[in-house]
C-alpha cells in the first residue's frame, strides 16, 4: 500500500479553483472537481480503478481510528475531532492497474448529513462503499445511530438513481444486481422481499466493542440480535471491533479489503453469530431464520416510533434495555453534541464571506423598505 494523507479538502478545492481559472465559462461548467484531479494524471499513467468509502457516525464513534487502523497509521496521540468532511486514500498496485481507495470521513455528527451528497453523486455512485460507525461505548444511541444513517444513505442513492434513470441510464439496475449477486440470487430471504437492496455495498461496525464486552448476556443478546437484523435486512456486513485488540483490527482490515480491493477472506472461520463474542457476518451470510424474532415486549413509555411497523418491533425491546439518553442524537437528526459555533469548525474564508454577503442583505433589504416608504 501508498499512503497519501490530506487534512481535510482544502487541496482538492484549491486545485479545482486554480484549473477553473484557466478554463473557459464553457469548460467550468463541464468540469466538476473529479474531472480536474483526474485532468492532472500523466498520460501514460497506469490504469487506475476507484473506490469511494464515505465513513458516518455520530460524533466521537472512532471513524478516525477506523481509519488510521485502515491505512495502518500511527498515532502517537489521540486524533482530533473530524470538523467536517476529510478526506486521505490508500493505494494498491496490481499489475498494470492501480486500485485507490479514497477515504472520505464526515464529522460532526448528523448534524453536517448533507455533506454526504458531495461523495455520493450519479457520477461515482458506482464505486462508492458506505461503513456507518456505531459507538458501542453508548449502547443506548446505538440503534438510532444506525437506523439514522441507512435511511439517510437510501435516500441519498434513490436520489442519484432517480436522476440517472431520468437520462435513460441502465446503471441503477446493474447495480442493483450487482448487490444481490454479491447477497446470493438463492438466498431465502431475497427470494422472500425481507432484503432491502440499495445498491451499495454498505459495512456497519460496532465500534469500542471492548467497553461493552461485560455488559452481561442479556444486554450482549439484544445488542447482537438487533444489529445482525439491521444488517441483514439493507444487505449490509457487520463487525465488531475493538481499538486495544489487534485481532478485531485484522478482521476489520480484511473485510475492508475484500470489499474495497476484492481480497478473498479466509474462509467460513471467520464468520462468527455468537453474541458472547465479537460479531463478524458478511453480506449475505445471515438468514432471519438464524437471527430469530424479537424479544416480545410491551413498548417503553414515551415510546417514539420510527414510521415503520417491522422496525418498530426491534426498536421496543432494544429501548426497553437501553434506554435513551437525554439529550443523545435522535431520529430528528440533531446531535446534541454538535455546537455550530465550536471553534473548531471555523473557516475564515468562508466566515468572512459570510459577513460580507450578509451586510449586502441588510443593504438590500434596507434599500427594499426604503423604496416601499417612498411609493
Amino acid at each position: 500500500f501508498f499512503f497519501v494523507d490530506v487534512s481535510g479538502l482544502h487541496e482538492c478545492y484549491t486545485m479545482a479553483e486554480e484549473g477553473a481559472k484557466a478554463a473557459s465559462p464553457r469548460d467550468n461548467k463541464a468540469k466538476d472537481v473529479w474531472q480536474i484531479i483526474q485532468s492532472q494524471q500523466p498520460p501514460n499513467a497506469q490504469e487506475q480503478q476507484d473506490t469511494n468509502i464515505l465513513f458516518v457516525g455520530n460524533r466521537g464513534s472512532g471513524k478516525t481510528t477506523l481509519i488510521n487502523k485502515f491505512i495502518r497509521k500511527d498515532e502517537n496521540t489521540p486524533p482530533k475531532p473530524t470538523t467536517a468532511l476529510e478526506y486521505t486514500h490508500a493505494k494498491r498496485e496490481e499489475a498494470k492497474v492501480v486500485k485507490v481507495a479514497h477515504l472520505w470521513e464526515l464529522g460532526g455528527g448528523q448534524q453536517l448529513n448533507s455533506l454526504m451528497d458531495v461523495v455520493i453523486t450519479p457520477e461515482n455512485i458506482h464505486t462508492v462503499l458506505c461503513v456507518i460507525v456505531a459507538d458501542m461505548s453508548d449502547p443506548h444511541g446505538v440503534w438510532s445511530s444506525v437506523y439514522y444513517w441507512l435511511t439517510k444513505i437510501k435516500k441519498r442513492v434513490g436520489e442519484c438513481f432517480l436522476k440517472m434513470q431520468q437520462r435513460s441510464s441502465n446503471t441503477p439496475g446493474k447495480m442493483i444486481q450487482r448487490m444481490q449477486k454479491r447477497f446470493g440470487e438463492s438466498h431465502p430471504d431475497l427470494e422472500n422481499n425481507k432484503v432491502t437492496i440499495i445498491g451499495i455495498p454498505i459495512l456497519i461496525v460496532a465500534a469500542k466493542y471492548d467497553t461493552f464486552r461485560n455488559e452481561g448476556t442479556e444486554y450482549a443478546k439484544v445488542m447482537a440480535k438487533t444489529l445482525r437484523f439491521f444488517a441483514h435486512s439493507y444487505a449490509a456486513s457487520l463487525i465488531y471491533t475493538s481499538q486495544k485488540d489487534e485481532r478485531d483490527i485484522s478482521k476489520f482490515r480484511a473485510l475492508l479489503n475484500h470489499l474495497v480491493f476484492g481480497s478473498p477472506l479466509s474462509g467460513e472461520r471467520l464468520l462468527q453469530v455468537d453474541h458472547t463474542q465479537p460479531l463478524f457476518v458478511w453480506t449475505g451470510k445471515d438468514t432471519f431464520d438464524k437471527i430469530g424474532p424479537p424479544q416480545g415486549v410491551n413498548k417503553p413509555p414515551n415510546f417514539t416510533t420510527c414510521g415503520n411497523e417491522e422496525h418498530d418491533r426491534w426498536k421496543a425491546p432494544f429501548e426497553t434495555i437501553f434506554t435513551p439518553k437525554e439529550g443523545s442524537a435522535d431520529s430528528s437528526g440533531k446531535d446534541a453534541n454538535f455546537d455550530p459555533n465550536d471553534p473548531d469548525y471555523a473557516e475564515p474564508n468562508v466566515d468572512s464571506m459570510r459577513s460580507v454577503k450578509d451586510d449586502e442583505l441588510e443593504q438590500y433589504r434596507q434599500s427594499r423598505a426604503k423604496k416601499g416608504a417612498t411609493s
